[in-house]
């Protein structure tokens, strides 16, 4: 298994630093989706076909309901909030309010290209195989986590920078710790999937309405 992990992982973060060097449009926009998507689909054929520990499961109810609303109800006003003053003290900008263009584009590419397959890829696969190999140690809350939750959302910072050479990138790691928390709780995929595209699309709506003061 811990060689499963270096091999997909390796593989998968050395392609994807090379492909975000590409100036391409069209079928490549989906190049690393696909990857995401179908890296950790191949390695689970390969070896124990356990989708279940990988997260490609329904989700657990009562757990996934709460996580849901409290994420749309607290943490992404907190989040947003949070951007909007930082953007105005700090930044000098002015925010104008305004259906943007392209917002069904926006919401699927957000869903089905960025949020489904980082999820499979970092919260299912690498964060399910990481739990079985160093167990559930911890209990935060209602959920019990492990050393793979952090691992996995270092690897997801990590991958953010390689596409795009910019320290705040690294930031992701706390959404990452997040979206893991939601996975442990629910055993599945599908809450921090929703979470992450509906936190995505909120914050570029904002920082679309973003404008020097």
């Amino acid at each position: 298994m811990a060689l499963e992990l270096l091999l997909v992982a390796g593989g998968a973060g050395l392609i994807l630093y090379f492909t975000s060097r590409w100036r391409g449009g069209g079928l490549l926009t989906w190049l690393t989706p696909a990857l995401l998507l179908y890296a950790p689909v191949i390695a689970l054929l390969a070896t124990d076909r356990d989708f279940a520990g990988a997260g490609l499961r329904a989700p657990a109810g009562r757990n996934a309901r709460s996580d849901l609303a409290g994420f749309v109800l607290v943490v992404l006003p907190l989040f947003l909030l949070g951007y909007y003053l930082l953007g105005r003290v700090f930044l000098g900008l002015t925010f104008q309010p305004r259906m943007p263009g392209g917002l069904f584009g926006l919401c699927l590419w957000q869903l089905l290209g960025v949020a489904l397959p980082e999820e499979v890829f970092f919260r299912g696969w690498m964060q399910g195989r990481l739990d079985r190999l160093f167990g559930l140690r911890f209990r935060a809350l209602s959920a019990r986590v492990g050393p793979g939750l952090f691992i996995a959302a270092a690897a997801f910072a990590v991958a953010h920078l390689l596409v795009g050479p910019r320290p705040s990138r690294l930031l992701v790691f706390f959404p990452g710790l997040l979206f893991g928390y939601y996975r442990e709780r629910s055993g599945s995929v599908a809450v921090p999937a929703a979470a992450h595209a509906l936190g995505n699309v909120a914050f570029l709506i904002l920082q679309s309405w973003a404008a020097p003061g």
